[in-house]
Order: structure tokens, then C-alpha cells, then sequence
């Protein structure tokens, strides 16, 4: 994407985005970084389940799974923690957190935004499948519209972007999961 590599920069992580998230008001989920394996089981035993334990830092994107036992979470994060082939170029340590769990369906919205505003945008609703090659439908959703369109805006973003929510069931309320300052497949549609 085009644009103001500095405002990339303030949503560019996942802890980043969160902070600037509910600097705004806007919804996302509950999370805590996870420095080591007893500090995950310590916060599994002491909270209610299920959580959502994500990779932040994945090659790829961020990777996450959901966490529905202790037991369940100390795979999961042996999983997530270990070493990648791309970790014997690059060394790094992961960096986990735990987060609240959203009842819901994964959507996206994908936008074409000049100087801060957006162009155009579509957004589509999971319907089986995971997360590579999901089964979608085109929806229209005010939520997640308004939420893109302020991010779009406050950071002053041009060029494709990518946002990840969940639709929570009920009266499906939009959480922002994650935003991609480049072009999504979404952005195909």
C-alpha cells in the first residue's frame, strides 16, 4: 500500500493495533501477552475458557488457536512457540498473547483508500472452510464499514487494506482482529 510508512508502523503489530484501537473506542478483543509457558498456564487456571492463544509475529500473518483446556493451551503454544525454518535466518523470539474469545464468524473488509478516504470496499462473511480458502458470502455490514473507514481516516492510509473482524453472534457486532496495510485476496472481489 501507499501512504505514510509511519502510520503502518502504529497498527503494524497486534498489541499496536489494540492499543490504538481502544485509544478510539473501537471494539477489539481482551488480550494479554504471554511471556513464557507459566505464565500461560497460570492465566488458563485462574480464567474462564474458552481464549484464543495467537502468534502475532507468524510468517505468514498471525496465526491463532483456540484454547479450550489447559492441556489444550500448552500444546497450542508449544505449537505456536516453536522454531520455524525462517527462524534459522532470522532468530527471533515469538511473541504470544492470550486473548478473549469471540463467539462468532470470521469476516473481512477490504478497501482502496486515497489520502484518508475510502475509494471503495467490500466486505464477506465466512461460511465454512478456514482461514486460507474460506467459503464466503458478500455481506453489507454498517459495523465494520465504519470501523475501516475510521481507521482508514485517523491514520491517513492510501492504497489496498485488509481488516479482520469477527461477527459475534447475536445481534453480530463487529471486533476488529487485525488489519493488513496491503492487498488482501479480498480485494480481488
Amino acid at each position: 500500500s501507499l501512504g505514510d510508512v509511519g502510520a503502518h508502523d502504529r497498527i503494524a503489530s497486534s498489541a499496536a493495533l489494540r492499543r490504538f484501537a481502544r485509544d478510539h473506542g473501537l471494539p477489539v478483543p481482551n488480550s494479554v501477552a504471554v511471556s513464557g509457558e507459566l505464565m500461560l498456564r497460570t492465566l488458563l487456571e485462574s480464567v474462564p475458557l474458552p481464549l484464543v492463544l495467537r502468534d502475532d509475529e507468524a510468517d505468514g500473518g498471525p496465526r491463532a488457536e483456540p484454547v479450550r483446556s489447559v492441556a489444550a493451551g500448552l500444546a497450542a503454544y508449544h505449537r505456536l512457540a516453536g522454531a520455524r525454518l525462517s527462524d534459522l535466518l532470522r532468530p527471533r523470539r515469538r511473541t504470544l498473547s492470550l486473548q478473549q474469545y469471540i463467539d462468532g464468524v470470521a469476516a473481512k473488509r477490504a478497501v482502496v483508500c486515497r489520502d484518508g478516504a475510502v475509494v471503495a470496499g467490500i466486505s464477506v462473511e465466512s461460511l465454512a472452510g478456514t482461514e486460507a480458502a474460506p467459503i464466503a458470502k458478500i455481506i453489507r455490514h454498517p459495523g465494520m464499514e465504519s470501523i475501516a473507514a475510521f481507521l482508514v481516516k485517523a491514520l491517513n492510509l492510501s492504497g489496498f487494506v485488509g481488516f479482520d473482524f469477527v461477527l459475534e453472534h447475536g445481534s453480530r457486532p463487529a471486533w476488529l482482529i487485525a488489519v493488513k496495510p496491503h492487498a488482501t485476496p479480498v480485494a480481488q472481489l
